[in-house]
C-alpha cells in the first residue's frame, strides 16, 4: 500500500506544476490586456479631450471689439479716457470723401474664434466742426445712409449674431472741406451684453488727409495715448504698425517688466518671430496698418507709469 501511494503522488506532481504554469500565464495575459486596455482608454479619452479643446477655442463668451473704438467696462466712460483717432482719407474726385470703422464679435487676428452669445447695442455719432452738415452721413453696411443734418445720428438695436463671424461696418461720409477739422464722436452702449464685460465703446474719429508716402518707411505708435490718458487707465494697450511704400521688415521691442505681447501674435501672423530676449519681434509687412495688442502685468502699472515707460518702439536694423 505504501508503494502504491508513493507511485500515486509522483504522478500527481507534474499535473500540479503544469496547472501552476498555465495559471501564471493566464495572469500575465490578463495584466497585459488590462494595461493595453487602459492605454487605449487613456488614448481615446485624451484624443477626445483634445478635439473638445480645439472646438471650445472657437467660442468665447466675452468677444466684442472694434478696429477703431476703445472698449470700456462702464456704461458712460469719462471723456478724458476716450481716445482720439486719426482716420486717413483720400481726396480724390468729387466733393465728398469717407472712412469706415467696424464693430465685431470675433478675434481680429483669428476670425474663426467668435462670441457664443448674441450682442445688441445702440450707437450714436455726433459731429463737431463740420462746415456742411447736409453732406455728412452715417451708413451701416449697405443700408441707406442717415444724415447728420441735426448734428448727430443714432442707430438702435444693432445686432451681432452668436456662434458665427459677425461684424457691422459703418461708413461716415463727409465733405472734403471737413477734412482736418471735423470730429466724429462715436459712442456705443451695449444693451444686451450676452455675457461680455464690455458695456460701452467710444472714440473721437478725426478725418485727416493722407500724408505724402515715404519709400519703405514704417513706425509703431500707441492707438490709446492722449495727453490726459495714463497707462494705469487701461488693462490692455493697442499699438498700430504702419508701413508705407513697399514691403518692409519691421523690428519692435517693449518693456517686458511692465507689459507682455499678445501670446498668440506670432501664431496668428506668419513670419513673425519672437526674439531670444523674449521682448522683441521681427516680421515682414506689406504696406498698411497692423494692430498689435499688449497686456499689462499684474501689479506693475501704477498711476506714475508713463507711456514712455512701456517702451514700445521701433528698432532700426
Amino acid at each position: 500500500m505504501k508503494a502504491t501511494n508513493a507511485h500515486t503522488n509522483t504522478q500527481q506532481a507534474p499535473r500540479s506544476t503544469k496547472s501552476k504554469v498555465l495559471a501564471g500565464a493566464a495572469v500575465v495575459l490578463s495584466v497585459i490586456a488590462l494595461v493595453v486596455g487602459v492605454r487605449l482608454t487613456v488614448a481615446a479619452f485624451s484624443a477626445s479631450g483634445y478635439l473638445k479643446a480645439v472646438v471650445a477655442t472657437n467660442e468665447a463668451a466675452n468677444l466684442l471689439t472694434s478696429d477703431q473704438l476703445a472698449s470700456f467696462s462702464t456704461t458712460n466712460p469719462v471723456d478724458e479716457r476716450i481716445p482720439d483717432k486719426s482716420m486717413i482719407v483720400d481726396l480724390g474726385e468729387g466733393d465728398t470723401t469717407s472712412f469706415t470703422f467696424s464693430i465685431y464679435n470675433y478675434l481680429q487676428n483669428d476670425p474663426t474664434v467668435w462670441c457664443s452669445k448674441d450682442i445688441t447695442y445702440n450707437i450714436t455719432v455726433t459731429v463737431d466742426g463740420s462746415k456742411d452738415l447736409s453732406q455728412c452721413s452715417l451708413a451701416l453696411n449697405s443700408d441707406a445712409p442717415s444724415s447728420f443734418a441735426q448734428g448727430s445720428v443714432t442707430l438702435s438695436n444693432q445686432m451681432l449674431q452668436a456662434r458665427r463671424k459677425s461684424d457691422n461696418v459703418y461708413t461716415i461720409t463727409l465733405p472734403k472741406t471737413d477734412v482736418n477739422s471735423a470730429v466724429f464722436k462715436v459712442r456705443v452702449t451695449v444693451t444686451d451684453s450676452g455675457g461680455t464685460t464690455v458695456r460701452s465703446m467710444a472714440a473721437n474719429l478725426m478725418p485727416s488727409q493722407r500724408a505724402e508716402v515715404q519709400s519703405n518707411s514704417w513706425d509703431i505708435a500707441s492707438a490709446d495715448k492722449t495727453d490726459s490718458n495714463k497707462p494705469a487707465n487701461f488693462d490692455a494697450y493697442n499699438y498700430d504698425i504702419t508701413v508705407n511704400g513697399t514691403k518692409t521688415e519691421v523690428f519692435f521691442t517693449w518693456n517686458s517688466n511692465l507689459v507682455q505681447l499678445d501670446p498668440f501674435f506670432t501664431v496668428n501672423h506668419a513670419g513673425a518671430t519672437l526674439g531670444k530676449d523674449g521682448h522683441s519681434v521681427t516680421m515682414t509687412m506689406d504696406p498698411g496698418t497692423l494692430r498689435v495688442n499688449f497686456y499689462r502685468l499684474d501689479g506693475k502699472i501704477t498711476d506714475s507709469t508713463s507711456w514712455d515707460d512701456l517702451d514700445v518702439k521701433k528698432v532700426e536694423q
